[in-house]
């Protein structure tokens, strides 16, 4: 096929069986909509958000194979749908402080609550230090953390291949001085 130059094993193996576009696309939605929820839940912090952003990630990807377009890099390409979706949404409709809050709430069948209550402030911390950060570097920290290669990164969030290294040892850098000299709450 085509239309799909570039994919995992898994991926190539579903070609093999199946050579349809249908059977493709229907594969990447079975292995990857789990992945992009999370991934989305992540960013947008609510659950019917990154439910729909889910949804609207595949639409677009759908859309992709019956454009008759060539998908050389099917994650990269449907995480980077995801993204833009997310943070499009976080711009427009709700600003990205608000959305990347958390509750601080602690469960009451924990045996450890203050250990629970320490984990979610040094999220929070974390949360809010990120927030300071360029939009170019969250994105590239969040990707990194979720495994993605540096080519893979480069491609969804739009940096230079060969920048992309520096891009996450500047924004880690940054990162840990805005934690350490208190600049957040």
């Amino acid at each position: 096929n085509d239309k799909i130059i570039s994919m995992g094993k898994k991926e190539k193996e579903a070609v093999e069986e199946q050579d349809s576009p249908e059977f493709v696309f229907n594969h990447l939605y079975l292995e990857y909509f789990p992945l992009i929820y999370k991934y989305s839940y992540r960013i947008v912090r609510n659950h019917e958000d990154a439910e729909q952003f889910s949804q609207q990630t595949f639409t677009r990807l759908y859309d992709y194979f019956t454009s008759g377009q060539i998908i050389r890099e099917p994650r990269a390409l449907i995480y980077r749908i995801a993204t833009n979706l997310c943070y499009d949404y976080m711009r427009k409709k709700r600003g990205v402080k608000e959305a990347m809050k958390s509750d601080s709430g602690v469960s009451i069948s924990n045996p450890n609550p203050e250990g629970e209550l320490e984990k979610r402030e040094k999220t929070e911390l974390i949360r809010n230090a990120l927030l300071k950060l360029p939009p170019r570097d969250q994105k590239c920290l969040l990707l990194y953390q979720e495994g993605f290669s540096c080519s893979e990164i480069s491609s969804i969030a739009k940096v230079k291949k060969n920048s992309v290294g520096k891009v996450l040892s500047r924004a880690t850098e940054k990162l840990f001085r805005i934690i350490k000299n208190g600049e957040v709450t």
